[in-house]
């Protein structure tokens, strides 16, 4: 079923810079970072798994909730770190 809402619990808006350097502190951390970018933003959000009843059923009326994101604008794409 595709999603009709996505509810995020948190965001934060930081300057290019930040959000590079934020990403490269959660990998060097050990934690996986995927930076997405859509419409000229580029973002990192944190998923609430679907691990609970309540959340299933959120799921299946078409609602995903990202416990939090952080973003900056970008205009263009550019590639921000290396494979």
């Amino acid at each position: 079923m595709p999603a009709k809402e996505l509810i995020i619990l948190e965001m934060a808006e930081y300057e290019l810079n930040e959000l590079v350097e934020t990403c490269r502190l959660l990998l060097d951390s050990g934690r996986p970072v995927v930076l997405n970018w859509a419409e000229g933003v580029a973002f990192h959000h944190n998923p609430i798994p679907f691990n609970t009843k309540e959340f299933i059923e959120e799921r299946k009326r078409g609602r995903i909730y990202w416990s939090s994101v952080i973003f900056t604008l970008m205009p263009e794409y550019t590639r921000l770190f290396d494979s």
